[in-house]
């Protein structure tokens, strides 16, 4: 019978070792409550997260529409809770609208959904360090990779380029080579932190692990040239 075996495979299991090394976080954002919630009783600060239209009523008619506007998404408003006809009504007063109701009339979102929001009202205050942050990862190595050829890089970095070649390319460089192709190789397997660049795991264990998968391979490779 005979014996075949993708070396892609056998690549695959080593890297199990190495990408376990590696964790992860992740945020979890809390629901926001379904307008049956008794949460919209009571009138409630949201952001609106894209451009909706609005319905002016005239009070005391039978869905008597008197008028439009759209409320530009950014726009921080106050909502609570209408009727089964108004679903949404305004308080206070609307950005480039105007007053949220009168004795003569109110606006309204009639639609019953709650995707045109948010109830989160945070400002991210590290929008623009964190894109500098990204364009300094991006011009700037978090390792100098200078130590490398053109050549030698676009090696390490092209898709064509079979990972077992990168690994054993990788482990024929010493010293300061060595570090940078061992940090080219974490971006191929995406070890290193999108944001600063940094390393998720240690020179080390990286080395140690993609050691151990070339000596396995080539015992394989051993094996099946018999």
């Amino acid at each position: 019978m005979k014996k075949s075996i993708t070396l892609a495979t056998a690549a695959f299991i080593g890297l199990s070792g190495i990408t376990g090394i590696a964790t992860s976080t992740q945020t979890v954002s809390a629901a926001t409550p379904s307008l049956s919630s008794s949460y919209w009783k009571k009138a409630r600060k949201v952001k609106v997260t894209k451009n909706v239209v609005l319905r002016k009523v005239k009070n005391g008619h039978k869905k008597a529409y008197i008028g439009k506007k759209t409320l530009k998404k950014g726009s921080i408003v106050e909502i609570k809770k209408g009727n089964a006809k108004y679903a949404w009504r305004f308080s206070g007063n609307i950005p480039n609208v105007g007053k949220a109701w009168t004795h003569k009339y109110f606006w309204t979102y009639p639609k019953k959904t709650t995707n045109w929001f948010t109830t989160s009202l945070k400002k991210s205050k590290t929008t623009k360090k964190t894109t500098k942050t990204i364009n300094s990862v991006i011009n700037k190595s978090h390792v100098d990779t200078s130590v490398l050829s053109n050549d030698e890089i676009q090696f390490l970095k092209s898709s064509s380029t079979p990972l077992v070649s990168k690994i054993k390319k990788t482990l024929s460089y010493t010293g300061a080579k060595k570090k940078a192709a061992d940090y080219i190789l974490m971006g191929q397997l995406d070890l290193t932190d999108k944001t600063t660049g940094k390393p998720e795991v240690s020179y080390s264990k990286f080395e140690n692990q993609i050691s151990s998968m070339n000596s396995k391979i080539s015992e394989l490779q051993s094996w099946l040239n018999g």
